[in-house]
C-alpha cells in the first residue's frame, strides 16, 4: 500500500509544532515500536487486523507493523525530519535520537529505558522528562519511572487529577 506524501507532511507538522511549543532543553527521542515478544505477536496482529478493517483516517494498522515497507519508509522520513530540525537555528543545541522498529521493544519502554540511562549521567541529573504519546501504557510506565520530573502529554487524557509538589508524574493536556 502506498501512503500519500500528505501523511508524512502532516506528521512532520505535528512533530515540528510539538518541538516549537514545548522547547526541549537537550534531547529529543523518537521511539517507534519494535518487534514484540513472540507471546504478544499473535494478539497484536489480530488487534491491528481488526483495527484496519474499521474505517478511520491514517495508516492501516497492519502497515504499522515492524518489518514492513511502510515502517522502513517512516523511519527514513523521521531521519530526514531530524536532519531538517538540526539544520534549523532553534534546534541546533538539541540531540536527536531515533529508536526504530529494528530495535526490539515497545516505544514507551524504549523511552523509559533512555530516561533511566540519562539519569545515571551527572550531566542530566535533575532534568525533567516529557513523554508525548497517545498510548495509555506510556502514562502507566511514567508512574513507575525513577526520575522525579516526568510529564506525559496526550490528547486522550481529558482531566488533570489533583497535583501536589510531592507527586511524581504530572499529566499535561
Amino acid at each position: 500500500m502506498q501512503i500519500p506524501a500528505v501523511f508524512y507532511r502532516c506528521q512532520f507538522q505535528k512533530l515540528h509544532s510539538t518541538i516549537r511549543h514545548l522547547t526541549p532543553g537537550t534531547h529529543v527521542l523518537l521511539a517507534v515500536d519494535g518487534a514484540a515478544p513472540l507471546a504478544k505477536l499473535a494478539t497484536q496482529r489480530k488487534r491491528r487486523g481488526s483495527a484496519s478493517q474499521r474505517k478511520h483516517k491514517g495508516v492501516p494498522g497492519l502497515c504499522a507493523t515492524p518489518g514492513t515497507r511502510f515502517m522502513a519508509r517512516l523511519e527514513q522520513a523521521l531521519i530526514y525530519w531530524c536532519c531538517q530540525e538540526l539544520s534549523a537555528y532553534r534546534a541546533r543545541h538539541l540531540t536527536f535520537e531515533l529508536s526504530g522498529s529494528d530495535v526490539p521493544g515497545e516505544g514507551e519502554v524504549k523511552v523509559l529505558r533512555s530516561m533511566k540511562t540519562r539519569e545515571k549521567n551527572a550531566r542530566f541529573k535533575g532534568h525533567s522528562h516529557l513523554i508525548v504519546s497517545e498510548d495509555s501504557d506510556a502514562l502507566l510506565l511514567a508512574l513507575t519511572a525513577e526520575p522525579a520530573n516526568v510529564f506525559v502529554l496526550s490528547s486522550k487524557v481529558r482531566f488533570i487529577s489533583h497535583w501536589s509538589p510531592y507527586d511524581h508524574v504530572r499529566v499535561v493536556n
